[in-house]
């Protein structure tokens, strides 16, 4: 596998925003999609660092618009940032949550960015110009969001309690369902998504993942049981879930090692080839295809000097694979919505861009 780096881009996030860019090859634009191939299983093993932003602090969240012209991301430290892609110019850059902000999601016309963040608050935001709309204020700290195809509803996971689990009316901002209150849920739950079709929300607890069917109100717990060849060993926290492109699966990550598929339609395990146990698994993230599994782990990677890009062929079944890629744990990775870009955020405070040159 070839790791190759080829500028990098400084950025110092405090109360304001200072960037300097080394050009590649004296170019204007730091990324030249027009010069990338879309990342598949075939030549995933190519990819190579583009560039690299550099924070001083920690960015734990990432999330590019749906025309991919904007990349949002959340930091340690309660800021929240918006830059322009391909120029990465900064669009804002300001500290309104008091805690991590662990939480992204663009409305379907990219003019608004929702935040959540462990201050308990979910926030609304005009992307042109950083104003403020709406805040809600939640029990917990916020885990995630999600939104709808229409935007018209939005997902909130805030820790455990009868109230942890919301989907509010983003046009009256009043709660449209309260999810914990319809189902037993057994722990503290850190993630919420919707299927493509809306019709399945999936949540995650320190036990395994419910899958809540919205229209009959069904419940199907995904329990993460964990053996040593046949001796049941307990279960595993699930701290990630997100359903493919075309809903027929969801790929759950696994705090205490791993990552499993499951098969909405069959309701079972995809039982996957040569599959690694990381310690972690904190993000994973489909290409626009549903053909690629992007994800983290460190156990494979020999001197553990950095933290690997983890990638999986949904289609076979098998893992493809580990890229080096960050000093310390891998907080998110993000595809952009063209499929040739993968942008990765990791505890070694740099936000890093991948792709395949042509």
């Amino acid at each position: 596998m070839r790791l190759q780096e080829a500028g990098i881009l400084i950025g110092y996030v405090l109360s304001c925003l200072v960037i300097s860019f080394s050009p590649i090859d004296a170019q204007d634009d730091p990324i030249l999609t027009e010069n990338l191939a879309v990342i598949t299983p075939d030549n995933v093993n190519d990819l190579t660092e583009l560039f690299r932003l550099e924070t001083v602090q920690r960015p734990d969240r990432l999330e590019v618009s749906h025309d991919g012209t904007l990349l949002a991301a959340g930091f340690e430290d309660g800021t929240l940032g918006v830059w322009e892609l391909p120029t990465m110019d900064a669009r804002f850059v300001q500290r309104e949550h008091t805690d991590y902000v662990f939480a992204l999601a663009f409305s379907p016309d990219d003019t608004t960015l929702y935040s959540g963040g462990w201050d308990g608050m979910v926030k609304q935001w005009n992307v042109l110009t950083g104003e403020e709309r709406t805040v809600i204020q939640m029990s917990r700290r916020v885990w995630d969001i999600t939104l709808s195809q229409d935007g018209d509803l939005l997902g909130v996971a805030a820790g455990g309690g009868e109230k942890a689990l919301q989907i509010w009316n983003t046009q009256t901002w009043l709660v449209d369902r309260i999810v914990s209150e319809d189902v037993q849920f057994r722990n503290w739950t850190v993630c919420i998504e919707f299927s493509p079709d809306e019709r399945l929300v999936a949540t995650c607890d320190s036990q395994g993942v419910q899958v809540i069917d919205s229209t009959t109100n069904k419940m199907n717990y995904i329990v993460l049981a964990r053996y040593d060849g046949d001796t049941y060993r307990g279960t595993s926290s699930a701290s990630h879930a997100i359903f493919s492109p075309d809903g027929t699966l969801l790929a759950i990550g696994i705090d205490g090692g791993g990552m499993w598929l499951w098969d909405l339609v069959s309701n079972s395990e995809i039982v996957a080839e040569n599959l690694t146990e990381a310690p972690n698994m904190f993000s994973l993230e489909f290409s626009p295809s549903g053909s690629l599994l992007a994800g983290s782990e460190t156990t494979n990677y020999q001197t553990k000097e950095y933290v690997a890009l983890w990638f999986f062929n949904v289609d076979t079944s098998n893992e493809l694979g580990l890229i080096p890629a960050h000093r310390g744990y891998i907080n998110d990775v993000d595809f952009s919505p063209d499929g040739k870009l993968l942008i990765s955020a990791g505890r070694d405070r740099t936000i890093r861009f991948w792709g395949v040159t042509q």
